[in-house]
């Protein structure tokens, strides 16, 4: 999502950052107990409400002045003009990031209630819908979501106050950790559909258990190893901690990740801290890079809305204030991934780089996109197409490279094949590793 420098700067005042704080810690600190999770979604439910009801306002000002936001090729505005469409131009951004990061802390909600499962969290973000709190069947919505908690069937979430539950309007997760999906017509009428527990969440327990299935119109396999994704966050978090005190910090992460944190609020000398960061990345790129390295930029700012391969920031195994600040902005990081050295890195472990991205998508007869990999590897005649989703994971999650080579032997291990297969792999120990 785009953010502005306005938004962050409004968002960086104790008053939200303390609210958003004490919201997300009990969250996490009582994510087992029902009453406390209901009555902060009605909690979350009123502040996006409010934000909300202000976008719409603001929107109504901007018409009646006849004010166009996107621009739209319309003549400039007067001074007085200019001045009201900045500030309606600023509002909309403060209250739309406010309300996603009141959605992350939903979202924190349902990743925790599903245990961290990447694959059910992908099937239940499908064909995503802009959910709007103040429709018109919003009241029915609530009632449904409430005959859970009194019925003590499980956890029930309004997908409304998240970013990632984007099918139907109640989620429904039960002890046994199944779940279900509730749709609610504004007559007051439901719709109920399993989440494969009859079709979609059957679905997925089968493909979890190496099966076979469909995902964004591509025919997949789902394999589940015994894997603890280690990672080296705690790195990040120091980085974070020391941009927190000093404006600025960067350093190393991994032969393959570099990365430079900033922080709004401590940032004080903007030129000063600007230059330090440009003179440690250029000490770095004498032992980081080779000659001809293909190196790619990543930052936490864009992956504030939902991004399907990685996790929320409220989830991340940080103090809960940590998480806020990167949830808002208030603190963000730029990571630097060379992904040559990560190939270098998996053929000193045998396996070698066999096809570019680009010659893997013409020779796929329409199987592959650019979206699906960045390159093939081979070893011992099994080829496994490496997906942009492992960067993103190593650059933002800071995921080791190791683990992604582990996961090539395990899958090798399944035997080999040729062509194009597309894996959606899952970390057995994933839980182990979040908040």
């Amino acid at each position: 999502m785009k953010v502005s420098g306005f938004a962050i700067g409004k968002l960086s005042h104790p008053e939200h950052l303390d609210l958003l704080e004490d919201l997300l810690f009990i969250t996490k600190r009582r994510r087992n107990n029902s009453v406390a999770l209901s009555r902060v979604q009605l909690w979350l439910l009123n502040e996006i409400f409010a934000d909300e009801t202000s976008v719409k306002g603001l929107k109504n000002l901007a018409d009646s002045k006849g004010i166009s936001l996107d621009g739209g090729g319309s003549p400039p505005p007067e001074d007085g003009d200019a001045r009201l469409e900045k500030a309606i131009a600023n509002g909309l951004q403060f209250h739309r990031l406010r309300s996603n990061s009141i959605r992350q802390i939903g979202d924190g909600i349902a990743w925790r209630c599903f245990g961290y499962d990447r694959a059910v969290m992908r099937l239940l973000s499908q064909r995503p819908t802009k959910q709007q709190t103040f429709a018109e069947g919003t009241a029915h919505e609530l009632q449904e979501w409430a005959k859970t908690f009194d019925s003590n069937q499980g956890v029930a979430i309004l997908n409304a106050i998240t970013n990632v539950l984007a099918i139907g309007d109640v989620t429904v997760v039960k002890p046994d950790g199944s779940g279900e999906i509730v749709e609610v017509k504004s007559s007051g009428a439901t719709s109920r559909r399993l989440t494969r527990q009859k079709r979609k969440m059957r679905e997925v327990v089968e493909l979890l258990n190496f099966g076979h299935g469909e995902i964004e119109d591509k025919e997949i396999t789902i394999v589940r190893f015994d894997i603890l994704p280690e990672n080296d966050l705690n790195r990040l978090l120091e980085l974070l901690d020391r941009a927190s005190n000093e404006g600025w910090s960067a350093g190393r992460i991994n032969t393959c990740c570099y990365t430079e944190c900033m922080n709004t609020i401590a940032f004080k000398k903007s030129k000063v801290a600007i230059a330090n960061l440009k003179a440690s990345r250029n000490a770095e790129s004498a032992t980081f890079l080779s000659k001809g390295d293909w190196v790619t930029e990543m930052t936490s700012l864009d992956v504030l809305a939902f991004t399907p391969n990685c996790m929320p920031f409220s989830v991340f195994p940080f103090p809960a204030k940590r998480c806020v600040e990167l949830m808002t902005g208030v603190t963000s990081y730029k990571s630097y991934f060379n992904i040559s050295a990560f190939f270098r890195e998996l053929g000193q472990e045998g396996w070698k780089f066999n096809r570019n991205a680009a010659r893997v998508v013409a020779e796929s007869e329409g199987l592959a996109t650019p979206a699906d990999t960045i390159g093939e590897v081979e070893k011992d005649g099994t080829r496994i197409s490496i997906p942009p989703g492992h960067v993103t994971k190593m650059q933002m999650e800071m995921l080791r490279p190791s683990v992604i080579i582990r996961e090539l032997e395990e899958t090798r291990k399944l035997g080999p094949y040729a062509g194009p297969k597309w894996n959606f792999v899952l970390y057995g120990r994933e839980a182990e590793i979040w908040d």
